[in-house]
């Protein structure tokens, strides 16, 4: 089996020991927590209800490529009596998409400004998917193909009720612009309804933290095992939590539909429900349609002493079903995963690992754990998933989910 080795893990630089805390300022960027101007608000019309002209909500105007029509909903509002509605005719081949943006003005360069809205995808869903976007031109221009518009990554999977996306950027000029875009996979009818949009912007929060603990990382530490922060974008549809590095068996067959690439992204809860994540904001994803695939993470540990034991653990849920759009998993599925540790630090997949026993465990979190003597003083940990239900075909959702892992060095 091989393994992609997309991204170089990160060595941490070690500080000598200091005997004072010398103290830094840093600003920290946090989506819709920066301060209002004025407002807690800054939007006209943020929820749709003070009239619509020609389809598009007064306040807001219309972008698209000449396939998308946008039209008053008064069904399914997430709040009030109305709610933008974009939709599509399915008269077109090639991938369809459309959006809404509303410049606001008045604006302090280098302040934050944050964005969110809500999404809903009612209606049947079969056959036919769409991915729902938001962006922020900092510069205030109005094209959404400009490379300037800052937008959620990767496009996440609209939902069958509402859920909100979120974005933040800094302020290049007194004003900016907002968007939201949603695409069309298929030549079929489709809409999207967006609601309840709130734009906030102030001055950015401030931390102070010790020199020596945002530097500083003793040996043989496992970094970020709860997938929190950042997701590295490592290449198109490829999204890791810092200090982890993404493989999988690139040996694709498909006549059987076996060893594809799968999509991995960070989960949260505008984009999967609340308990994909089992503790904190975020959880590592991977997933593939329709296909089959052996692929996790793994991450490699330095400084560890040969000869101790150690305990690797992490909590894995897989989400497995045949219907596109299904809320939980067919009992039938069969997604296996495990955790494992290459005592030899390697990053071959899976050569010299030691494994836990591969268990499924749909729509719930369980941990799995393995133990291994240290043979060299790199140490990776991996985690493993493999969905075996058949025919693979006949499964649209085939998604993996990992949470809270963690390293321990055992008496």
């Amino acid at each position: 089996m091989n393994n992609r080795f997309r991204l170089p893990v990160a060595q941490a630089a070690r500080l000598a020991v200091v005997a004072t805390l010398l103290f830094i300022s840093v600003p920290v960027a946090q989506p819709g927590q920066a301060q209002p101007l004025g407002s807690s608000n800054l939007l006209l019309n943020p929820g749709f209800e003070e009239g619509f002209s020609d389809g598009v909500a007064v306040g807001w105007w219309s972008w698209d490529t000449d396939t998308t029509r946008f039209e008053d909903d008064q069904q399914e509002p997430h709040s009030g009596n109305h709610a933008q509605k974009t939709s599509w005719s399915g008269a077109y081949l090639e991938p369809m998409y459309g959006g809404l943006y509303q410049q606001v003005n008045g604006l302090t360069i280098g302040d934050a400004v944050s964005f969110s809205i809500w999404h809903n995808w009612p209606g049947d869903r079969a056959g036919q998917w769409i991915k729902v976007w938001i962006g922020i031109d900092p510069y205030g221009g109005t094209d959404a193909n400009d490379s300037r518009v800052v937008w959620t990554a990767d496009g996440q999977y609209a939902t069958n009720y509402y859920q909100q996306l979120s974005t933040t950027a800094t302020v290049s000029n007194t004003t900016v612009t907002v968007f939201t875009r949603a695409q069309a996979g298929y030549a079929s009818p489709a809409y999207v309804l967006w609601d309840d949009a709130v734009v906030t912007s102030g001055p950015w929060r401030y931390v102070y933290l010790p020199l020596v603990a945002r530097n500083y990382v003793p040996p043989c530490t496992l970094q970020n095992g709860g997938f929190e922060g950042n997701y590295v974008q490592v290449s198109d549809g490829t999204r890791v939590a810092s200090h982890w590095s993404p493989w999988w068996n690139d040996k694709w067959d498909p006549d059987n539909f076996r060893n594809a690439k799968p999509e991995y992204n960070e989960t949260t809860t505008a984009s999967d429900p609340a308990y994909r994540i089992r503790s904190g904001e975020k959880s590592q994803q991977y997933g593939v349609n329709w296909k089959h695939y052996q692929a996790g993470v793994y991450q490699q540990l330095t400084g560890c002493a040969v000869g101790d034991t150690l305990r690797f653990s992490a909590h894995g849920l897989g989400f497995a079903a045949r219907v596109m759009g299904s809320s939980s998993s067919d009992p039938d599925g069969n997604l296996q995963m495990k955790v494992g540790i290459d005592p030899t630090g390697g990053t071959d997949c899976c050569d010299n690992v030691r494994w836990s026993e591969a268990a499924v465990s749909l729509d719930a979190y369980r941990r799995f754990e393995i133990t291994a003597t240290v043979q060299s003083s790199t140490v990776t940990v991996f985690l493993y998933s493999e969905p075996l239900h058949e025919p693979i075909i006949q499964w649209f959702h085939n998604t993996s989910y990992w949470d809270d892992a963690s390293l321990e060095r055992l008496p």
